[in-house]
């Protein structure tokens, strides 16, 4: 098996997987071809009543290849902020949800392993990301790591950095927190 390390987590596994698919036509499944995804074991899903129930569910998210509730999980602004070396290189800073959405969900499907942890860490409140006003929003830094096996022939990839995630409460459904921001940071 072989190790490859990289930067953050687009560079590792979503920046490769968005240079095809943010290039391709604007459908790129066949909805008669789509596959129902198999039934798995019942999900103790976090309630989002928590700002920590955020973090809880990216990974379980993660572990159960969830792109449904993935979704939920993310603000309807929602933005994935590139590492700077990333932006420079591929020309673009961030990408919207439903880019992050499509992404994710090809990771999930072509994932043969994938494994995620986040670390514990603090939250901070904040008021306004850059010049945008975020009322009633919080942010945490932590460090991650994420592995995975694309391909049957056992390369896995690692990836061990620094994720900013950025909370505000649910459009939708009061009481309960979103991600509205994520920022991957470059531990150096």
């Amino acid at each position: 098996m072989k190790t490859a390390r990289t930067r953050g987590l687009a560079a590792l596994i979503l920046l490769p997987l968005a240079a095809v698919l943010l290039s391709t036509p604007a459908c790129i499944f066949d909805p008669d071809k789509a596959e129902e995804p198999p039934v798995g074991p019942t999900v103790p899903w976090p309630d989002r009543t928590q700002k920590e129930d955020c973090i809880q569910t990216i990974l379980l998210a993660y572990q159960y290849k969830d792109a449904g509730t993935y979704d939920d999980l993310l603000h309807p602004d929602f933005e994935w902020h590139l590492q700077y070396e990333d932006a420079q290189r591929y020309g673009i800073d961030y990408w919207a949800k439903s880019d992050d959405l499509e992404l994710t969900r090809q990771l999930f499907s072509r994932a043969l392993v994938l494994d995620l942890t986040i670390e514990s860490a603090a939250w901070d409140t904040i008021s306004a990301v850059g010049d945008v006003p975020c009322p009633d929003c919080w942010k945490t830094t932590r460090i991650y790591e994420i592995q995975a096996q694309l391909e049957a022939n056992g390369n896995t990839l690692i990836g061990n950095d620094l994720i900013q995630v950025i909370v505000a409460p649910d459009t939708d459904e009061p009481g309960k927190w979103q991600i509205k921001y994520m920022y991957d940071l470059s531990k150096e």
